[in-house]
């Protein structure tokens, strides 16, 4: 007779495993993954029932039954994401503004999780940024330093509220002025993130901690501009405008990465660039790394 091993972890690796991989299949929507956070109570279930398993039955019965269990539990999980209506938006409100006032730069840092974002530039006219957050639960942080020039948006939800209080997805609409350069940086698992930033003088931008579904539109640039893809970003689109150089580089287990007509290998670092990229002087230069995927780089 076979030991019996306990199924409170490989339900764990096989519910998990089994959703992410219909989000990669595309069977399911990666931010519908956040209502996995409902079905917490079953990891209760299943530790009482191995417990109970390990007293009553043969160490034959209790895996039969334990695998029996992890399946059921796996296919409902899947049922259940991708038949469950969608994570609400929040009811509040939360805007805020601030002025040039002589600043001749500036940087955004946005970090969200389960979060639909809309960064874009326009002529604000001596108003710096004005943003725009619908919320439930609790407030977002919004800092500005103005010795600094630095926009900081941040989720500020803090422990066992993450499990056990109400969820709801969170909608931020950011403008910034476009007549003064910006450093942006997104993170923290955002989806479904806007970048409107044809207009903007960029410095730089970096997406990380597994923003996905973004699309960012570039404007002209000035000089090497950088752009860092990292972290588990996911399903990124990025244009350029028709004519501008670009450099990709994929490092660090990315993968599905290319650059116009150009796929970029999925094993070891890899590098593609337009025939004119070493002779620009303005140009986009695109790091692709930490697994990282699914990032096209395209022009017009």
């Amino acid at each position: 007779m076979g030991r019996y091993r306990g199924l409170v972890l490989p339900g764990l690796l096989i519910l998990f495993g089994a959703v992410a991989l219909a989000a990669n299949l595309n069977l399911l929507q990666w931010n519908s993954l956040y209502r996995l956070l409902d079905l917490w109570p079953v990891l209760l279930i299943l530790g009482g029932v191995e417990l109970a398993l390990r007293g009553l039955a043969s160490p034959r019965a209790a895996s039969a039954i334990g695998i029996a269990l992890v399946v059921l539990t796996a296919v409902g999980a899947i049922a259940y994401v991708a038949l469950a209506s969608a994570i609400p938006t929040g009811g509040q409100v939360l805007d805020s503004s601030e002025p040039v006032s002589g600043l001749t730069a500036a940087s955004l840092d946005v970090s969200f999780g389960a979060a639909d974002g809309n960064i874009h530039a326009e002529p604000l006219e001596g108003t710096l940024f004005t943003s725009h957050i619908e919320y439930g639960g609790a407030k977002p942080d919004v800092s500005f330093d103005r010795s600094q020039g630095s926009l900081t948006i941040s989720d500020s939800r803090q422990g066992f509220g993450f499990f056990f209080g109400p969820r709801s997805r969170r909608r931020i609409d950011v403008a910034l002025d476009n007549s003064l350069p910006w450093s942006i940086s997104v993170s923290g698992g955002a989806s479904h993130v806007t970048l409107a930033l044809g207009s903007l003088p960029l410095k730089d931008l970096s997406l990380s901690g597994g923003a996905n579904n973004v699309t960012l539109t570039l404007g002209p640039p000035t000089g090497t501009v950088a752009v860092d893809v990292s972290g588990g970003a996911e399903s990124v689109t990025i244009h350029r405008p028709s004519g501008v150089e670009a450099r990709v580089v994929a490092s660090g287990g990315a993968n599905s990465v290319r650059l116009d007509n150009q796929h970029l290998s999925g094993f070891g670092d890899s590098s593609a660039q337009t025939a004119g990229y070493d002779a620009a002087t303005n140009r986009y230069a695109i790091d692709v790394s930490g697994g990282a995927s699914n990032v096209s780089v395209v022009s017009p």
